[in-house]
């Protein structure tokens, strides 16, 4: 259809929308929604006063905005074309934010309230314990609804056992909908199934002084920030002689480590439990093992807590956590930017050959509070055997800070 949009002076027209008797108001559903548009001429009535009604694509078309979906307030406009009309007229309409529900019996809380009838008491739902803060709202979603553009939720003692409480208010396109309140109770957690944590023992050199059979443990959960648990605060550690943590097998300062537990070998395995404690229930546990070594082997022995030190390289933010076996992140080991390990006295660095033989030569994994969004990030390097000659031995384990970087792009 050709459209011709007259300039200069003709005929002017106006504009209204239709509210009559049973108007009811435009409410966001999702859909694209528009008003009831009468377009006119005051000056052209008919036998009975009322003015004529304009045509559609012969005296007049609309311009509406991109966005007639969402809720608020849309602006549109009607330009007069042909040869009688010319002109513009603006206009706006509303689209007013939902309901999720009318009536508080309606709601679908998404936790309960109630009280005991016997007791009086009120009884929450329950959740364990999570590192970082327990949250409601799984995958960032309730009601169906995206959290920060439909709904913002704000929690308060939400970090510790207890009852704690959140606040969900509704934006925009479900803003009609009235605040929730509730409250919910956090109890502890199993620090196996529920908060998913892993324990890491690196393998450790026996010197034959006290203690030093000990690995280092790091407790890390399996959740989107990889937390990591703080020893004596979160879970208490003990070691064994035997797989199956038999008591009389326990290393204690009353039966510690000593040569006679090698044999005539010069490596053992020290087997560990890791139980919880504090926000997480002493009936849970982990466990792991490690190897102890009486002796270097073949290679020289060092101490990647004292004698190693390593810069790590910043990486780009990807909106993902960074995963230490991806191809796509280089593997872990690549982070590894710079190494210095003490000789005689003195800091040498590796270079070449040397550097990619340590990369080999120890395994890395992500650690602690943030391992996916910009700002400091941590890893965690342990030793391991290496069948590289000339590469030593790397025992023990060493964190190390990183920095995610805004993307690039």
């Amino acid at each position: 259809m050709e459209v011709f949009i007259r300039e200069g002076k003709a005929r002017k027209f106006k504009v209204k929308l239709v509210k009559g008797e049973d108007y009811e108001p435009l409410t966001y559903d999702g859909s694209e929604q528009y008003p009831e548009v009468i377009v006119y001429d005051p000056k052209d009535v008919d036998e009975e006063g009322e003015p004529r009604e304009l045509v559609p694509d012969t005296d007049y078309i609309i311009g509406w905005p991109m966005n007639c979906t969402d809720a608020g307030t849309h602006k549109f406009t009607v330009y007069g074309i042909g040869v009688e009309y010319s002109g513009s007229v603006t206009k706006s309409y509303k689209i007013r934010g939902a309901k999720l529900w009318e009536n508080k019996e309606d709601i679908e809380w998404p936790t309960n309230m109630e009280k005991d009838e016997d007791t009086g008491k009120i009884e929450y739902d329950t959740f364990p314990f999570e590192a970082g803060g327990v949250t409601i709202d799984d995958d960032d979603s309730l009601f169906g609804l995206n959290k920060g553009t439909d709904y913002t939720i704000k929690y308060s003692g939400n970090k510790k056992l207890g009852v704690a409480s959140y606040t969900v208010k509704f934006k925009k396109n479900y803003g009609r909908t009235k605040t929730l309140k509730g409250k919910f109770k956090i109890v502890q957690a199993d620090i196996a199934t529920d908060a998913g944590a892993a324990l890491y023992l690196p393998p450790q050199y026996f010197t034959g002084e006290p203690g030093t059979y000990a690995a280092t443990p790091y407790v890390v959960c399996d959740n989107e920030r990889g937390s990591l648990l703080s020893k004596g605060k979160d879970y208490k550690i003990r070691y064994f002689r035997d797989e199956k943590h038999s008591e009389d097998k326990e290393i204690t300062k009353n039966s510690p480590v000593t040569a006679d537990d090698f044999g005539d070998k010069t490596s053992m395995t020290i087997y560990a439990a890791a139980t919880g404690k504090g926000n997480f229930d002493p009936v849970s546990s982990l466990s792991g093992s490690y190897t102890l070594y009486l002796m270097p082997p073949s290679q020289p022995a060092v101490n990647l807590g004292k004698d190693v030190k390593v810069t790590c390289r910043s990486v780009y933010y990807k909106g993902v956590r960074i995963d230490p076996s991806s191809e796509q992140d280089e593997g872990a080991g690549h982070l590894i930017d710079a190494v210095q390990v003490k000789r005689d006295g003195e800091w040498c660095d590796l270079t070449g050959e040397e550097l990619e033989n340590f990369r080999n030569a120890v395994t890395v994994d992500l650690i602690g509070a943030n391992n996916m969004n910009v700002g400091n990030a941590s890893l965690i390097i342990m030793g391991k055997n290496s069948s590289v000659t000339g590469t030593p031995f790397f025992y023990g384990a060493k964190k190390v800070k990183f920095k995610i970087k805004k993307s690039s792009s």
